[in-house]
């Protein structure tokens, strides 16, 4: 059994071993190291079978896949500390924005890198998961990669460089539509639905939208006027406004 370890048991790594549980594809020796022993403890709750290796991350480090769920100020600093103990064969998955594969083959001597940014339905496996890998990636490692990630949903490959553009629009995507669907489910109860057919609803309703809005065929401005009432419509420059500021400041946030 090939072995799997985690530096940092926080959200990427509830959602990466949360998916390929859900898929039923984790049948991998895991390791878990962080600081926080309460949070491998929820981890482990919620993944039965997780190793804990308390704050060793050297034993994180050791196993055959390494994924590094580090913020970018601590990232390199705790890398260095490590590095020593990674496999010259290992596939390391950096979840981290920011740190360039450049820099972690420097100080890893690792050869076998991937950079991913997974979002949230991951965790369902179905995921939209940009991935970029280093240039001497071993070609039968490579597959054996792909088709372990493709288990998370989509892997899209793409160039480093806009890595931090899909940070901020598909990592974080789901957060800026989850909570006003979830007040919509909400509402529908409250005017008088059941909470499956508010579901059913409201589920259906944003599939049907998400297919009308990838369809290129329509021009936007027909999709949007497609229906007459539209109870927004006085504050859709000022919700354009806060997206675009937020954004830019999370983006150039990113790239600074």
């Amino acid at each position: 059994m090939k072995s799997m370890g985690f530096i940092g048991s926080g959200r990427a790594a509830k959602i990466i071993l949360g998916g390929l549980k859900h898929t039923r594809k984790l049948d991998f020796a895991v390791t878990v190291s962080d600081p926080s022993q309460d949070a491998i403890n929820a981890l482990i709750r919620e993944i039965p079978g997780v190793r804990s290796a308390g704050d060793d991350n050297k034993a994180s480090a050791g196993c055959d896949y390494v994924f590094i769920s580090l913020h970018p100020p601590v990232f390199i600093d705790e890398l260095k500390k490590v590095s020593g103990a990674v496999k010259d064969d290992a596939i390391i998955i950096s979840l981290a924005p920011r740190i360039k594969i450049e820099t972690i083959k420097e100080v890893t001597g690792a050869k076998n890198i991937i950079r991913m940014l997974p979002n949230s339905p991951s965790i369902i496996g179905k995921g939209y998961n940009p991935v970029v890998f280093s240039k001497d990636f071993d070609p039968s490692r490579r597959k054996e990669a792909v088709s372990l990630l493709e288990k998370l949903g989509d892997l899209a490959e793409v160039k480093e460089e806009s890595l931090e553009i899909y940070a901020v629009i598909t990592a974080m995507g789901p957060t800026y539509f989850l909570f006003q669907w979830k007040e919509m489910l909400d509402l529908a109860i409250e005017f008088g639905l059941s909470e499956k057919d508010a579901m059913e609803g409201v589920s259906k309703m944003l599939s049907g939208t998400l297919s009308l809005f990838s369809d290129t065929g329509i021009d936007f401005a027909v999709k949007n006027d497609l229906v007459p009432v539209r109870p927004f419509s006085d504050e859709e420059d000022n919700i354009k406004n806060i997206f675009k500021t937020r954004l830019s400041m999370t983006f150039n946030k990113l790239r600074s």
